[in-house]
């Protein structure tokens, strides 16, 4: 039993008891086993209280101070803890089922084996907090903030996690069935041995270092939709992942691209892994990732006029496709790096927005042919494999060049010192090729899109140099232009561009910074626009 004279000092009012407690503030009060259902506890001071084994169940504890309160085995059930400040306050064994926790700062709270059964956690600070083995089903923790708590061996199976901060949490043994981790992220976070069955992880953010390993899920879903309130686009869309699939599918760092592609080949011959750009290259190491998930028929089309989009957006920090893989099943996974300063939810989202809405726009002109999906993925290896051989040659720069392969050495360019640039096969465009006004075939898509990524690239790395964005155009436009001037493929492949030029289509996909560049080079080797 606790203190009777603590009990009867809390039953005349929050004005009494926090005028007590500020007259004597070494007291701890005791209110073991004390029974406070219902009450009005609003903004009390109760900090450091002993509640082991009270009943506050139902009582209104809005705004008030419960730091490191002892509230072991205490009835909460319904309780209003809205804004309460519940910090390094241990709650072990306490039941806190259908309480009302929104905006409560429970940071490095003790909450193992805790009952917190759809309790309402939005815009909670959880950071730090022990939820070990706690019990969270069909909570809502909507924009909590989680990062580098524990929650090994909870059950948060259909909680909303979406927008919630998961940085650096351990959930594992974690049970996350059926959950909602819609722009959940999830950076640094271990997930091993994580059941993540019938979750929902659309725009969720995972990096390379967030730990999938042994995860059990079965199938999972990459859309919410919010007016019908139900998960979309499962996958896979019959059946279940093999054991390991969903860890592979999701935890595949760069570095092991090309050590299990050729593994990934002979299991699934229509699967593939690309590295447009290695990894560290282009300054890589100091950008952001994000993971772009199609799980329905990939359209090349939408894809480059999404990626254009965003490219003009965001013109002095471009994104940079880093790799493309195709995990079978439908399945096409492009991960491209942003600078740090970019919001990565807002553009992966607009990425994908717009994708949506291009392949609708684009599929409703193209209802009359049938397309076939294998032919454009072998027609974008072919081109992936074109760009690396270039992207290879910069990086292979010799100090001997050829009238046809015109390059410069890159070693200047390692110590730091200017460099110069080969843009010769930037641009695969045939002469010979006919475009109509806004109906490009797939070659000529890819080659526009392609001709758009890798002047970014030369861009994104003369600007790592200290070059300004114009200074960085004006630079690529003129070394573009003096070969040129030298070499007639050159000439002949830049003098094909001028036929995209007055294009609103081409020009939307190659972006404002590529067409600067294209016009300055023009410009400056004489090339007119006809």
């Amino acid at each position: 039993m606790g203190n009777e004279e603590h009990l009867a000092l809390i039953k005349q009012g929050v004005e009494i008891w926090n005028s007590w407690r500020q007259e004597q503030p070494e007291v701890k009060p005791d209110l073991r086993e004390a029974q406070l259902m219902e009450v009005s506890l609003k903004g009390a001071n109760l900090s450091e209280t002993d509640f082991r084994g009270a009943s506050l169940r139902g009582a209104d504890l809005r705004r008030s101070k419960l730091w490191q309160a002892d509230l072991r085995e205490a009835d909460l059930r319904g309780t209003n803890l809205s804004e309460v400040d519940l910090g390094k306050a241990d709650l072990r064994g306490a039941n806190i089922s259908q309480a009302d926790l929104r905006g409560a700062d429970l940071r490095g709270a003790d909450l193992r084996r805790a009952l917190f059964l759809r309790v309402d956690f939005s815009q909670a600070k959880l950071s730090k907090a022990d939820f070990r083995k706690a019990q969270l089903s069909e909570a809502n923790l909507y924009q909590a903030n989680l990062s580098e708590s524990d929650f090994s061996k909870a059950n948060l199976s259909q909680t909303n996690l979406s927008k919630a901060n998961l940085c650096q949490a351990n959930l594992c043994e974690a049970f996350l069935n059926g959950s909602k981790l819609i722009t959940t992220q999830a950076l640094n976070t271990n997930l091993e041995k994580t059941k993540l069955t019938g979750a929902c992880i659309e725009a969720w953010e995972i990096n390379e270092q967030t730990n999938l390993k042994n995860s059990v899920c079965d199938y999972i879903y990459l859309k919410y939709d919010l007016e019908k309130e139900t998960k979309q686009e499962r996958l896979p869309k019959t059946g279940k992942f093999a054991p390991g699939e969903f860890s592979k599918l999701f935890e595949k760092p760069l570095h092991e691209v090309e050590e299990s592609s050729h593994d990934l080949e002979a299991n699934n011959p229509q699967s593939f892994e690309v590295e447009l750009i290695p990894d560290g290259e282009y300054f890589i190491d100091a950008l952001e990732t994000i993971d772009l998930i199609f799980s329905q028929e990939l359209d090349w089309h939408a894809i480059a006029y999404s990626f254009a989009k965003i490219q003009a957006k965001n013109q002095a920090n471009p994104l940079i496709i880093q790799s493309i893989k195709n995990k079978g099943d439908g399945v096409v996974v492009i991960r491209a790096s942003l600078h740090p300063t970019l919001n990565k939810t807002k553009i992966q989202n607009s990425f994908m927005q717009d994708y949506e809405l291009a392949y609708k726009v684009l599929n409703q002109q193209a209802e009359e042919q049938s397309v076939d999906k294998d032919k454009h993925i072998n027609q974008l290896l072919e081109l992936i494999n074109k760009s690396q051989d270039n992207l290879a040659e910069i990086q292979n720069l010799t100090a001997e060049t050829s009238p046809i392969n015109t390059t410069v050495n890159d070693t200047a360019a390692i110590a730091g010192e200017e460099q110069e640039l080969n843009i010769q096969e930037v641009v695969e465009i045939q002469p010979e090729q006919q475009i109509a006004q806004h109906n490009y075939t797939t070659e000529q898509m890819q080659t526009l899109a392609k001709t758009a990524v890798e002047i970014q690239q030369f861009l994104t790395q003369l600007q790592a140099q200290g070059y300004s964005l114009e200074d960085a155009q004006q630079k690529l436009a003129s070394d573009w232009a003096t070969q040129a001037k030298l070499n007639p493929t050159v000439k002949t492949k830049l003098e094909n561009l001028r036929q995209y030029l007055n294009n609103a289509t081409a020009q939307s996909i190659l972006g404002e910074p590529a067409l600067k560049v294209i016009n300055w080079a023009r410009e400056l080797s004489g090339i007119l626009l006809r």
